[in-house]
């Protein structure tokens, strides 16, 4: 059988579309975009990293040059920061979901730590750069403790409010790198959490019907026992991070699914707590009957 002109010609131009197609779907990876490998290069503010742009420009708030920097995302335990993936899963240490940050991107060399570039290159030895990774202010907003995160108007304190146990507030301080805010620095906090207030419209004031002072109760938080309250819970944390500082609100709900995450994060931060002290005390043991 043959075939006609028109249809030989219609047959041809399927079979070169098709072997484009094909062309493309094996190359297309290849074409353009970013080397993930390295990072996306941005630019950023050197006094404010939370400031970043995808081409040169000035910091919208120090007008300083923006300078270019590498950044990627990985995934990492909630509270064990030395643990980095590349997909989404559970902390091998304490079985946690990994939650994802921002993290800058570099290259160095093991012989020559002072080299240290965002881009890729050869050590002075011959051998290939060394890529590290960063945490960079800013790249973890994530909650830590199945609770409600925020970023103070300071741009450099963080905090998290959560119910660990029924009538239990508890207000995490974390550093702008969401790292817990060293004892010093928590003595100089003066907060407390508003369970329930009334709002004057005539003078658009409000007054606190009941508050309970926030104190020192652990390693990077402060916690308060407060009054039952009906689900959705609303409470406003009042924090001043140094006595010459300004008072800041913090408004939280909190929903029954949030007090359960929180309740979970509770009991496996207690868990660990009575574990180490366990290990302490076995330490301990062990080095009174060396002796």
């Amino acid at each position: 059988m043959t075939l006609k002109r028109p249809k030989l010609i219609m047959l041809f131009a399927v079979l070169v579309l098709f072997a484009g197609a094909v062309v493309f779907l094996v190359t297309a990876p290849h074409r353009g975009g970013h080397d993930v490998s390295q990072g996306e290069q941005l630019y950023t503010c050197g006094m404010h990293p939370q400031v970043i742009q995808n081409k040169p420009g000035n910091c919208p708030i120090c007008k300083m040059n923006l300078v270019p920097v590498r950044l990627e995302s990985v995934w990492t335990c909630p509270v064990h920061a030395v643990v980095a993936e590349d997909h989404a899963g559970l902390c091998p240490i304490d079985r946690r979901d990994l939650i994802q940050v921002t993290v800058a991107v570099t290259f160095t060399c093991a012989g020559h730590p002072e080299i240290n570039q965002i881009e890729r290159g050869t050590c002075p030895d011959g051998k290939a750069m060394i890529k590290t990774r960063t945490l960079r202010p800013h790249g973890n907003h994530n909650p830590q403790y199945g609770g409600q995160f925020f970023m103070a108007p300071d741009n450099t304190h963080h905090l998290e409010g959560a119910f660990p146990r029924a009538r239990l507030f508890r207000l995490y301080l974390y550093d702008d790198y969401a790292r817990p805010l060293p004892a010093d620095r928590i003595k100089a906090v003066q907060a407390r959490v508003v369970t329930r207030e009334t709002f004057d419209t005539a003078t658009r004031t409000t007054k606190e019907v009941a508050a309970f002072p926030l104190v020192r109760a652990g390693r990077g938080y402060l916690e308060a026992r407060v009054d039952t309250v009906r689900l959705p819970a609303q409470l406003t944390a009042k924090v001043r991070f140094k006595s010459d500082a300004p008072e800041y609100r913090f408004d939280f709900t909190f929903t029954l699914s949030l007090l359960l995450d929180a309740r979970g994060s509770g009991e496996r931060e207690e868990r660990q707590d009575r574990h180490q002290r366990e290990q302490g005390d076995k330490r301990v043991t062990a080095l009174c009957v060396s002796r």
